[in-house]
């Protein structure tokens, strides 16, 4: 059984979602990739069929789930769990414009052994507003945008399933991810992130750049 399930969500941004795929693919070799295609311009689904193509022969399991529509980001993540049927212990559910970086899954599995009341456990911690606790290695918050989360599929079963607020087509979100987040805090769950960031937004990958 590999040890992590990864879902990640695309729409549009061929430049991220590789630099997204390449990443997972370079640090998590022997994890469960899916790819949702959230119904984009046809760019994106062009590339996955021909730079990673569905039940290759590898060590990794890849799948790609594609949708004509974009039916929204807590959607997307509620079908491809329906069709997948994940048993890892793990599950990742992913943008599509992070950069992991080494030994990421590791250092988050580390947290996950320390604090067995980690509910979300964001990759990227995003900004420091609403820290509840500093803990050194981790912040403990009321909120973890969901731009990278790493989950326990034991802890999503209680939780339950993500919102389906609608097509997501601008920046900010609809609220799936705080929902979510306020679900598993009413049930005694830590929102929380690595006090050092173990994945990057390629946005603000971008900006620092410039």
């Amino acid at each position: 059984m590999t040890p992590l399930t990864v879902i990640m969500v695309t729409f549009n941004r061929l430049d991220y979602t590789r630099r997204t795929l390449e990443s997972l693919m370079a640090t998590v070799p022997h994890a469960r990739i899916c790819v949702f295609h959230n119904g984009d311009n046809g760019e994106v689904l062009s590339y996955l069929k021909t730079n990673f193509p569905d039940n290759i022969e590898s060590p990794q399991e890849s799948h790609i789930i594609h949708s004509n529509t974009n039916v929204g980001w807590g959607k997307a993540i509620n079908l491809a769990m329906d069709i997948l049927k994940p048993d890892t212990e793990y599950i990742l559910l992913s943008n599509d414009d992070v950069e992991y970086g080494s030994g990421w899954f590791e250092k988050c599995l580390a947290l996950y052994d320390k604090y067995p009341k980690i509910g979300i456990l964001g990759v990227w911690k995003h900004k420091a507003h609403g820290v509840k606790q500093d803990l050194g290695d981790m912040l403990v918050k009321d909120d973890m945008p969901a731009v990278g989360w790493l989950l326990k599929k034991s802890t999503m079963d209680i939780i339950g399933p993500l919102g389906e607020h609608g097509p997501c087509l601008t920046k900010g979100g609809n609220g799936e991810d705080t929902n979510y987040a306020m679900r598993a805090i009413e049930k005694g769950y830590w929102v929380c992130g690595p006090k050092d960031d173990v994945a990057q937004h390629i946005d603000v990958i971008n900006i620092n750049l410039k």
